[in-house]
């Protein structure tokens, strides 16, 4: 794309994803653009169950599109560990993860043996098909928890519909190093969603899956060069301190991020000449120094977010604390975590704004 192959996370071309914190899909159609973009779509899938699916989901099952993940005793073993170390290592418990009445359910299966006694003595209900109903709170808290541990062990980016889940897996990612001042606008360090609209002809709804399968015979190269551009932008994103210097560097990964998706699109033209919008953010760990880069006037607020380009804006979701330099420097794209939206989940026609993850994050935080 921008011939930087030989730095970190430049030529990654992550071609598969982890689909959390839910076995079944909510939306075909969803799931028809996410196979726009990826190649393959990983679950965890508890091995005694069998996912209720609708039928094309099925299709994209047996042709290998959709992978159920069985989770190994090292997996759990891991989250078990980490997610108590986790919790006891808390400066401050963020509101979200005291218990209220609502409830979500995990089964058994997800739950290494030495934590199950203490999700039980937690659960509301034990059901005969072992899933534990636990309150949201806990149960939202374990699955992102087990996302981030089972990414991380096979070097999987996360993807989400859900944008509270998107937004409360930055949480878990830094090890919880968020500010409990969330809006703190002079933090050093930021963790901030990049989204970018991409159009999806809206022809995609109404083709059977077997359809898609077909086109993405033809389309591979776009999709790796859409997916490389994306990675190396948020890898560029997150490394970048010196503002002058950064803007070379907008600019070479700008010109990547615009050719790429005219490639994709061309070749969508297949399912009709009607386009929709698909708005697609990446969690990225910023400096406060690159958010100056594209601002255009002072003063600025990375909370409001920033049009980069046409169609790609940058917002800040929260301050990081004091170890957001590490966190930072340690990130790569294969860490990262994407939100999927259908349209009209954010903006309007008209102008793309930033998703208000902020307030998401807030929320949580302290209620």
């Amino acid at each position: 794309m921008d011939g930087r192959t030989n730095r970190p996370g430049a030529a990654f071309e992550s071609d598969a994803i982890l689909y959390y914190p839910h076995i079944e899909f909510f939306s075909t159609d969803w799931l028809k653009q996410v196979l726009t973009i990826w190649d393959r779509v990983y679950r965890v899938v508890p091995s005694s169950y069998s996912p209720d699916d609708a039928d094309e989901v099925r299709e994209a099952v047996d042709a290998g599109l959709v992978v159920d993940l069985r989770l190994t005793q090292e997996d759990l073993a891991q989250v078990s560990n980490q997610f108590i170390e986790f919790l006891d290592s808390l400066r401050w418990r963020p509101d979200g993860l005291h218990p209220r009445k609502e409830t979500s359910r995990i089964h058994e299966e997800k739950i290494d043996a030495r934590l199950r006694p203490l999700m039980r003595g937690l659960c509301q209900k034990v059901s005969a098909d072992e899933w534990l109903q636990l309150p949201r709170e806990i149960a939202d808290g374990y699955m992102l928890f087990l996302a981030e541990v089972v990414a991380r062990r096979r070097n999987l980016p996360r993807l989400t519909d859900d944008p509270d889940l998107f937004t409360v897996l930055q949480f878990y990612s830094s090890d919880g190093n968020i500010s409990d001042f969330v809006y703190d606008r002079e933090a050093s360090e930021f963790t901030s969603a990049l989204t970018m609209e991409a159009l999806i002809p809206s022809g995609i709804r109404h083709v059977p899956m077997r359809t898609v399968l077909e086109f993405r015979k033809q389309s591979a190269e776009g999709r790796m060069q859409f997916r490389s551009g994306l990675a190396t932008l948020a890898a560029d994103l997150a490394e970048i301190e010196d503002p002058q210097f950064a803007r070379e560097r907008v600019d070479m990964f700008m010109n990547a991020l615009r050719s790429a998706p005219e490639v994709r699109n061309n070749g969508l033209r297949v399912f009709g000449d009607h386009f929709t919008s698909m708005l697609l953010s990446v969690a990225v760990p910023m400096a406060l120094a690159a958010f100056s880069v594209f601002a255009l006037g002072a003063p600025f607020d990375p909370f409001r977010g920033i049009n980069i380009v046409d169609s790609v804006v940058i917002g800040a979701v929260a301050a990081l604390g004091q170890a957001g330099l590490e966190y930072r420097q340690g990130w790569s794209p294969s860490k990262a975590t994407y939100f999927l939206g259908l349209e009209g989940e954010f903006g309007n026609e008209h102008k793309l704004e930033a998703p208000q993850f902020c307030r998401r994050m807030e929320e949580f935080i302290n209620d």
